[in-house]
């Protein structure tokens, strides 16, 4: 009898039979060779495969990891998104993830319902890392939803210190 507990009265009939017949096949199956979307412990050759599944393969990020870590650790970032995608979660992960913070959403621009700004802190970027994010928010916003535009803040310290030497 394999280690799976079925009833007395089942282990004796028929179904006990198929369930030892089914337990000889199937129990010394690898699973962990099927169970790809456990990220850190996928086999490499499903890498690939998987960045292109979460739209991140190619220029959208899989080319620019250069180690293993970093290419999993980019799925599992994609994997998130997608979770959340159209949710505020979703925006404030991803910018969190490239180094931004998510200020603010401003809504109803233009006096339209769909219509929204989104307020990072950080650093201004040049035009190619604007385009990137804004195709970025673009993928993982909802489809009603119509982004207006990406505004950056600069947050400066406004302390410094009065004593001169």
């Amino acid at each position: 009898m394999s280690n799976r507990t079925i009833a007395s009265a089942l282990a004796s009939s028929r179904l006990g039979v198929i369930d030892d017949v089914a337990a000889s096949v199937f129990d010394d199956i690898d699973l962990s060779v099927i169970m790809v979307y456990l990220i850190d412990v996928c086999s490499v050759e499903a890498l690939p495969w998987l960045a292109e599944q979460f739209d991140v393969s190619g220029e959208n990020g899989y080319d620019s990891c250069t180690t293993e870590r970093q290419k999993r650790e980019l799925i599992k970032h994609a994997i998130r998104i997608h979770r959340f995608a159209g949710t505020t979660q979703a925006f404030t992960y991803f910018c969190n993830s490239i180094g931004y913070t998510l200020k603010r959403i401003d809504k109803n621009i233009n006096r339209t319902w769909c219509c929204f700004n989104l307020v990072l802190c950080g650093r201004q970027p040049d035009d190619a890392i604007t385009q990137r994010i804004t195709s970025a928010v673009e993928k993982c916003k909802s489809k009603r939803d119509i982004l207006n535009a990406v505004v950056y803040e600069q947050v400066f310290d406004n302390s410094f210190d009065n004593t001169f030497t």
